[in-house]
């Protein structure tokens, strides 16, 4: 419990003048902070939103080992809250579009330009404009089982494979090049600028490849660093942490990628159910397809689980690897229905 001069009151001011006080502790960092000022407008999750100081600087939550001391704030100061338009995902109950596709879709992206792209079991990579239409298709040989997708620093798309990763042009999904992986079977990739990250599950590992060679840097799991996982979907989160889809342990696993590879918070255990693919929102929730659950569920970064979308509507046969995208531009999600051989657009609501 906070000793009573740790305690502090801040007065917080919305645009539209509203006034807000809130209580906080001066060694809790900037996070708890937002926490407290959204108890005080109605609950978690309600509102995204930025604390500026009166100067208009922002206060940054980013280091989450600076307290709010750290950060040279005191009794009586006066903070300005900026509100983002935001969704409530609690209010997600119909579908936009529901496309037929081919045999069990697995992986799903959506690009900055508002196409929709799949991939699935065969091997086939399937383009759909932004208005649902196909568009392009390609299969290559000898590249089977695709399971996830992402776009590199250089626009390419990546497609992980069973053991290898191809890379395509994103506009004629002409094959460049790919590159080996020493899986099993690979589950689950993602990108942050010269890195590549591909999940095996069957390993219980995640392969770390360079963008520019394909060669393996390092493997993250199978007890290293007290990594134990069994790994589908990924997800990058900044420019340092991975979050892991541990569909074996029922969990989001959260990984700081860089140095020594450790591990940096669970999320989810006791809530989820062989959680299979992630992606995370323009406001940092985390958007995890819980196979198992049949549904959709989202989580604050902190844990804290925002809702629980469209129960029962994704079904699972049992081995059913589904998988989520997100429109950073709409807010839409697409979930690849892998045993019901479709491809869900779930409305969009700001």
């Amino acid at each position: 419990m906070a000793a009573p001069s740790d305690l502090v009151c801040f007065t917080v001011v919305k645009l539209d003048g509203t006034e807000i006080s809130v209580q906080a502790c001066l060694q809790g960092d900037a996070r708890s902070l937002k926490a407290s000022v959204e108890h005080a407008c109605g609950g978690l999750g309600v509102l995204a939103f930025t604390l500026m100081r009166e100067n208009g600087m922002p206060i940054d939550d980013a280091d989450t080992t600076a307290t709010l001391s750290d950060l040279d704030m005191q009794d009586g100061d006066r903070l300005l809250m900026s509100v983002h338009s935001t969704r409530d995902y609690t209010k997600i109950n119909n579908f936009e579009k529901t496309i037929k596709c081919k045999a069990y879709p697995n992986g799903v992206l959506i690009t900055e330009h508002g196409e929709l792209i799949s991939c699935h079991y065969s091997g086939d990579i399937q383009v759909y404009d932004a208005e649902f239409k196909l568009v392009r298709e390609t299969r290559e040989p000898g590249c089977l089982n695709a399971s996830q997708m992402a776009i590199d620093k250089n626009g390419d798309l990546l497609v992980a494979f069973s053991r290898c990763v191809g890379v395509f042009d994103l506009c004629s999904l002409e094959l460049k090049h790919k590159f080996p992986i020493h899986a099993s079977y690979c589950r689950g990739l993602a990108t942050a600028g010269n890195l590549v990250f591909v999940s095996d599950f069957r390993g219980q590992c995640i392969y770390v490849h360079s963008l520019t060679d394909g060669r393996e840097i390092r493997c993250l799991g199978k007890g290293v660093n007290g990594l134990h996982m069994k790994p589908c979907g990924l997800e990058v989160m900044g420019d340092q942490f991975l979050a892991v889809c541990d569909r074996g342990n029922n969990k989001i696993q959260v990984i700081d990628f860089h140095g020594s590879g450790k591990h940096v918070a669970d999320i989810g255990t006791g809530l989820l159910n062989m959680p299979n693919d992630i992606a995370v929102d323009p406001d940092g929730n985390l958007l995890v397809m819980d196979t198992g659950g049949e549904a959709v569920i989202v989580f604050r970064e902190d844990g804290t689980m925002l809702a629980h979308v469209m129960p029962g509507w994704f079904k699972n046969h049992g081995n059913t690897f589904s998988y989520l995208a997100y429109n950073h531009a709409t807010g839409a999600i697409a979930v690849s229905n892998n045993d019901e051989h479709c491809i869900a657009v779930l409305s969009s609501l700001f």
